[in-house]
């Protein structure tokens, strides 16, 4: 079965978004042309507790780009963003979400 995988198409990496990834947006009107072509869409969400070891917020004296030791890897940290039931976690709007599995 033809299956499109969307991956992480999330309002905070969108732009304005709180992790925003220059030109993410030009993803979108792409995935809506082609989302009708598939019997089967499906899209996963980036989506973190709001105490996420990955959120510099977490870390008092740390900035955005630091590396801390979490059970003995390296983890850098990142503005809070995607956070589980928030606007930033959301699909946006203008992605054609209605045929996306959940």
């Amino acid at each position: 079965m033809k299956t499109l995988l969307i991956v992480d198409v999330q309002n905070d990496f969108l732009l304005n978004g709180s992790l925003e990834v220059p030109s993410g947006d030009d993803v979108i009107e792409p995935i809506n042309e082609i989302i009708l072509n598939y019997p089967l869409v499906v899209a996963t969400k980036d989506w973190h507790p709001l105490d996420h070891v990955s959120f510099v917020s977490n870390h008092p004296g740390k900035k955005v780009g630091d590396v801390v030791k979490v059970n003995d890897f390296d983890q850098i940290l990142w503005p809070k963003h995607c956070v589980q039931e928030s606007k930033g976690s959301d699909f946006p709007a203008t992605l054609n979400s209605k045929t996306i599995k959940k």
